[in-house]
Order: C-alpha cells, then sequence, then structure tokens
C-alpha cells in the first residue's frame, strides 16, 4: 500500500533515507506510538508570540527511552537508533521538539507527528544490495582482447625502418 506524500522537512536530514515513495510502517500493522509512554515538558519557546512568548510555556518536548520501549520489536528499535543517534542522549532516550506553533496543543500534535515519523521511516527495513564481486570471465577476455588490438593499432604507427 502506497501513499503518496511529501516528506516532511525535518526527515530530509537522515542519513539513511530508506522511504522512498512510501513512510508507513511495512509490519503487519502499523506501529501506533503511544502517548503514555512519553515524557512530556513545556518550557517557553522562542520565536512569534508577542508578550505572549514571555509568558506561556508553547514548546513541547517529547522524551522515551528507546531501549527500553516494549512496544517497538528489536529490529524497529536498532533502525530508529542507527537513523537518530544525533536525537539522542547517553540515557537512550529519543528526543524531540516542536516550537513551530504559538499554541501548546498545535505544538504537541506535531511533535507526536513527528516522532511517529520517524517510527513509521525506521519500520521500514532497509533494500538489500548485491554487490558486484568482480568482473566475469567474458568480460577480462573482451578486455584482453581490445588491449591486444589497441597494442597491434599502435604498433603500426610506429617509424618503419627502410
Amino acid at each position: 500500500m502506497m501513499i503518496p506524500r511529501s516528506v516532511p522537512s525535518f526527515l530530509l536530514g537522515l542519513g539513511a533515507l530508506r522511504f522512498g515513495a512510501q513512510a508507513l510502517c511495512t509490519a503487519p500493522a502499523r506501529i501506533v506510538v503511544p502517548k503514555a509512554k512519553m515524557q512530556i515538558a513545556h518550557s517557553r519557546s522562542s520565536g512569534p508570540g508577542g508578550q505572549n512568548v514571555n509568558k506561556v510555556n508553547t514548546k513541547v518536548e517529547l522524551r522515551f527511552n528507546v531501549r527500553a520501549a516494549d512496544w517497538l520489536p528489536a529490529d524497529v528499535k536498532a533502525r530508529l537508533i542507527d537513523d537518530n543517534s544525533n536525537r539522542m542522549n547517553k540515557e537512550g532516550e529519543l528526543i524531540v521538539t516542536a516550537s513551530e506553533s504559538r499554541s501548546q496543543s498545535a505544538n504537541m500534535d506535531s511533535a507526536l507527528r513527528k516522532v511517529q515519523e520517524l517510527v513509521d521511516v525506521a519500520c521500514i527495513p532497509p533494500k538489500e544490495r548485491e554487490m558486484r564481486v568482480g568482473l566475469s570471465a567474458v568480460t577480462k577476455r573482451q578486455r584482453v582482447e581490445d588491449k591486444r588490438r589497441t597494442a597491434k593499432v599502435k604498433q603500426s604507427r610506429s617509424r618503419v625502418e627502410y
């Protein structure tokens, strides 16, 4: 099932983008991020808001320990840790912040959506790529024949002695 949609801007910095045209979990059922398992913190946000900026805690910071997340399969945990090492602290907590909006609820929805998209991307297994081992016997033979032909042409250009 492929759902065409634009790639979120915060995912463009990922080292291994594995989601091509789809960004949904390819597991039998989509893994839904449980809000109850998140540690939520609010703080004052920078940016637009006028006087409200100095009074209201609109920035949302979501944290959850990836290694201790029993709702994630082991392979998804490993990919989530590898792909988002710059978003994790030493305790193994994935930290996602949202401060785009002036309202706390909109920032909460944005942060939850970011975490869900990170999990969706981690659900997609990487493509197994075939490594080229070397040249085939036919290619080697053709290369040697081409070298001989080139050598004969160059030899024929040499000065003829009388």
